[in-house]
């Protein structure tokens, strides 16, 4: 009589099988979820200046604003400020550049920050 019960190379090639199911359930799961609620930058900024600077970006939806813009739109007479504001903002993943956008330098919230044509004010 021979022996039927699985070897340990089975048993891994079933657990592995059994893992990747789940894993693809949970993935399923998660695409067939409503859509979640627009997360707020004001989460990932810290000081006042950020997230008066990123107000502004809001505030433009997809629209573009130089940095110039900003600091007149802030009443304030610090470029440098300003760009060093929107230079963090974008390493924390709140603000791009426009694609192409060299001079003058034309900034936009990156797309998970972006609003809609409905919801710009």
């Amino acid at each position: 009589m021979t022996d039927t019960s699985p070897d340990h190379r089975d048993r891994a090639i079933a657990q592995f099988l059994m893992t990747l199911s789940t894993a693809a359930s949970e993935l399923a799961a998660a695409f067939s979820a409503g859509p979640t609620a627009q997360p707020d930058f004001r989460d990932r900024l810290v000081g006042s200046m950020q997230r008066q600077v990123a107000a502004l970006l809001d505030v433009n939806g997809e629209d573009r604003i130089s940095p110039r813009q900003i600091t007149e739109m802030l009443g304030r007479t610090d470029d440098g400020n300003v760009r060093n504001t929107l230079n963090r903002s974008r390493e924390l993943g709140v603000a791009e550049l426009v694609p192409g956008s060299s001079w003058p330098q034309l900034w936009r919230p990156t797309a998970l920050y972006r609003k809609g044509p409905s919801e710009a004010q």
